[in-house]
């Protein structure tokens, strides 16, 4: 699964004017890593996308919020969610160092982890997820798995 289209998304000014349209332009993603795709592939639509871009107020879903989104989209009977720690551990895919670029911090669509976080508290009642034991110390009213 892709977590973004296949297509110019957002409008930002931002972006053009710091030359970063790859931020809202994902056309040139597909282009570029075309012989990346190694089977089947789905890709959101704009509108899927945008989804859950406005769930978090205009943000970037990080990849592993927006696979959250997805799955809760299938209503299962049960998520069971581990490894998250919305980068306060410092790392991201699984062990690299977490960096967000001084220039990123301006960019007002870049991704925001404690909005992603405060999504999460504030909707665990209405889903079926548990979480391992590090994310329930993150997210207070979270069921956690036996």
């Amino acid at each position: 699964m892709s977590k973004v289209p296949n297509s110019h998304a957002i409008d930002s000014e931002w972006h053009r004017r710091n030359d970063r349209m790859g931020g809202v332009d994902f056309r040139q993603l597909y282009r570029r890593r075309a012989s990346f795709w190694f089977c089947d592939t789905y890709i959101p639509t704009t509108d899927e996308f945008l989804r859950s871009f406005r769930v978090l107020d205009g943000h970037m879903p990080t990849t592993g919020f927006a696979a959250i989104l997805d799955v809760l989209d299938f209503n299962p009977k049960s998520v069971f969610l581990t490894g998250f720690d919305f980068f306060t551990s410092g790392l991201h895919n699984v062990n690299e160092p977490w960096r967000e670029k001084k220039e990123n911090l301006t960019d007002p669509i870049r991704h925001m982890p404690e909005l992603e976080r405060a999504w999460l508290i504030a909707n665990m009642d209405k889903h079926p997820i548990t979480v391992d034991r590090a994310m329930s110390a993150l997210i207070p009213n979270a069921r956690r798995a036996a």
